[in-house]
């Protein structure tokens, strides 16, 4: 893509936002379209280049030239254990099989004041090579302390039931010299590197000091095992980015690091040859990266419906930040490990990635599932998202910028379709309609148009935070989800010409897969079973008669849903008590 549309298309996507801004700026919704933008391959490559700069010799890198951490015998091993342990061309001795990945996160970063902001002005690491100023919006407190913690319980969690690893049972894992302007900057304790972390597989040391931009976290590997596997981690979260402790979307941003920290990216995907150049397909005239793993091909073949898939795409597009580390967007808008983390489901594709390094063992019974490009077909990954004006796959792009209010694939906002007039005709292989110069706002989708989520219309943002006219027919909570269906609000006066989806609060039963919702102006929460319709006048007098909704499977609106699933455990129909109050009072 030509920097001249690039440039266009940052500028012209705001004013597009802002043409469909319901009663808030611009900013806010252009904000919330990017998501969390990951900054990891930058980061790992500061990481590779000071280890080499350390002048240590070839026995003490890993092959793809990460440090190599000591292994230390446990009590029970002896002598010849530690030799064993230390012997850097063999892989370390196992006395007990395969488990669940153990790891230690190291948050002393977050309790000592010369890592993080307590006050304006204070200078502090960015970990990333540089210092930063803080600002109101850094300072830790500690509310914001307490919700890092439960997003990184969160993330921990999602590995350790997800992967297997060697575990190393005879040996400690000893922390070496943390070196470089990265991993130099986490506070290690002295403990670490003499005694070692017995009982763990793999150590997280973490930071919370301010990043550039819209960057919400960033990781990488520091250190690895003899064998190569990742060993020691670090990730630094921005403080200004720190919600509540129930923030799905930034449980989800550590879940992603920590996936990095973990292996995934291009560093580990070339040390083990799964990373190849292929032709790139649909006109694009430049090879693209692509994985060529068995397993993951696998599941990709099982995922889009496609048994002659030999390879899955990965970024080829964007800064060099994203290209080759995440998957395309195109055919994996809302997965884990896509360069943009909005949904961020945590499928059988990042699993079978994470299986083919051979580190991990996945348990493909926990893959999540996403919608997008499901079924789709091998017909995606060869032909154009869109000719002249018409798509082969409706679900996941739209060809229509008409104001009208939809759910996206996620149902974690409410969304418009986006399409853009740009100052110029855009490449032939990213031309869509019969005006060369009209696409959607992201180089990541090929500039495919899809129904992207509005940065003012979060189901799951704080109701005191949405536009008025917004609350008077939408339930916003962490709770809630985007219900579609067809409908026309009562005394609402916003740019919107069609109604096709609202907010509604959810409550989740997983043990019989069922679910009910509840919508603006209503205390009742009824149930919403697959395909069901329902008649809102019954409900409520906030819409004008003949109003419905469309149920959609449960696995869409309660898959990551936590909440909804304790507060119906609880008897709770309120979702987040005085915020759902707030919005049924307008």
């Amino acid at each position: 893509m030509s920097a001249s549309i690039a440039h266009a298309a940052a500028r012209l996507v705001c004013l597009a936002a802002a043409a469909v801004a319901i009663a808030v700026s611009a900013a806010a919704v252009c904000a919330q379209a990017a998501g969390h933008r990951c900054i990891h391959d930058a980061v790992q490559d500061l990481v590779l280049r000071s280890a080499a700069q350390q002048g240590s010799g070839p026995a003490a890198l890993s092959a793809m030239g990460l440090p190599r951490v000591s292994l230390a015998p446990s009590n029970d091993a002896g002598a010849a254990g530690l030799a064993a342990a230390n012997s850097m061309p063999t892989s370390p001795p196992r006395a007990r099989g395969w488990g669940p990945v153990r790891i230690f996160v190291s948050t002393y970063g977050l309790t000592d004041p010369f890592y993080y902001c307590r006050e304006v002005g204070q200078v502090v690491t960015n970990h990333s090579g540089g210092v930063a100023i803080c600002k109101e919006e850094d300072i830790l407190t500690e509310q914001k302390r307490n919700a890092l913690n439960a997003y990184l319980d969160a993330a921990v969690k999602m590995h350790s039931d997800r992967l297997h690893v060697d575990q190393l049972v005879r040996e400690i894992l000893r922390v070496g010299v943390m070196v470089g302007p990265v991993c130099s900057t986490f506070k290690v304790p002295p403990e670490h590197q003499a005694e070692g972390i017995p009982g763990y597989d793999f150590v997280l040391y973490v930071g919370a000091t301010p990043a550039a931009g819209d960057i919400e976290a960033f990781a990488a590997v520091c250190q690895t095992l003899p064998d190569g596997r990742p060993a020691v981690g670090v990730m630094n979260v921005a403080p200004a980015r720190i919600t509540t402790p129930g923030s799905r979307h930034m449980k989800r941003v550590v879940t992603h690091e920590l996936t990095h920290a973990l292996g995934f990216g291009k560093l580990f995907f070339q040390e083990k040859h799964l990373i190849v150049m292929v032709p790139g397909g649909r006109g694009r005239g430049s090879p693209v990266p692509v994985l060529k793993g068995p397993t993951v091909v696998q599941r990709a073949q099982e995922h889009y419906g496609c048994r002659d898939l030999q390879h899955v795409e990965l970024e080829n597009l964007g800064p060099s930040n994203t290209v080759g580390s995440h998957w395309k967007m195109r055919s994996m808008k809302d997965e884990l490990m896509g360069p943009i983390t909005i949904a961020g489901y945590y499928t059988n594709l990042t699993l079978g990635a994470l299986n083919d390094l051979g580190y991990y063992r996945a348990n493909f019974g926990l893959g999540e599932e996403m919608k997008w490009g499901r079924g789709a077909g091998c017909d995606l990954f060869t032909e154009k998202c869109m000719e002249r004006n018409i798509t082969k796959w409706p679900e996941m792009f739209c060809n229509d910028s008409a104001p009208e209010l939809r759910c996206p694939t996620d149902r974690l906002a409410l969304g418009q379709c986006q399409i853009i007039t740009y100052t110029g005709a855009l490449p032939l292989q990213y031309q869509y309609f019969d005006r060369p110069n009209l696409g959607g706002r992201l180089n990541f989708m090929d500039f495919c148009p899809f129904v992207n989520g509005l940065g003012n219309a979060l189901c799951t943002q704080d109701p005191a935070k949405a536009p008025g006219p917004l609350k008077l027919f939408n339930v916003f909570s962490e709770l809630s989800r985007c219900i579609d269906g067809a409908f026309k609000p009562k005394n609402v006066r916003i740019p919107v010409n069609k109604f096709s989806g609202l907010c509604a609060s959810v409550l989740c039963d997983p043990p019989t897969k069922t679910y009910k919702i509840r919508v603006a102006g209503s205390d009742r929460n009824v149930p919403c079973r697959d395909r069901q319709r329902i008649l809102l006048g019954p409900l409520t007098d906030q819409f004008e008669a003949g109003g419905y909704l469309d149920c959609p499977p449960f696995v869409e609106v309660c898959q990551g849903n936590n909440l909804a699933a304790v507060a119906s455990d609880a008897g709770e129909g309120t979702g987040s008590g005085a915020g759902d109050t707030a919005a049924l009072q307008l």
